[in-house]
């Protein structure tokens, strides 16, 4: 049997560094865990607001991104602001619809994001500094995590 592999992805800080487009170099190691691991990608950035999973998909492969994108995280939010974005529960939320054998890699560059009050999820969180974005070695640590 198969198991599901998915990468919840944001993009400030993984992939979009500054303004609004993928730095390349970050794309290209996002490329690499999706080629080397089969993953599909759920979006659980911000910019899932106001965009069906389509326009997503056709964004990111404007920047180049080869994975197929098949899904965003529900919305969870407390308060009007985007900040208090519930990101950890949406993903646990989002993962108890998924096979129990599922591996995942969550790519996230907030260093207060609710990913690491989620004992089951912090194992398998990919931090990036949103300086760099994602690099290589993320992508090493994320391939482990699909594998």
């Amino acid at each position: 049997m198969k198991t599901n592999k998915i990468v919840f992805l944001d993009f400030d800080g993984v992939l979009v560094l500054y303004g609004h487009k993928a730095d390349s170099r970050c794309v290209d190691a996002l490329n690499h865990i999706v080629k080397r691991t089969g993953a599909k990608i759920v979006v659980s950035s911000a910019w899932r607001f106001g965009y069906s999973v389509e326009e997503l998909r056709e964004l990111l492969q404007k920047w180049g991104v080869v994975g197929d994108v098949i899904d965003k995280t529900p919305a969870i939010m407390r308060g009007p602001y985007l900040e208090r974005i519930e990101r950890g529960k949406e993903i646990a939320d989002y993962l108890k619809l998924e096979p129990k054998d599922t591996k995942y890699a969550i790519l996230d560059d907030d260093p207060y994001s609710q990913v690491v009050v989620h004992e089951k999820l912090v194992d398998s969180l990919v931090r990036t500094d949103a300086r760099v974005g994602l690099t290589f070695k993320h992508a090493e640590k994320a391939i482990n995590l699909l594998q």
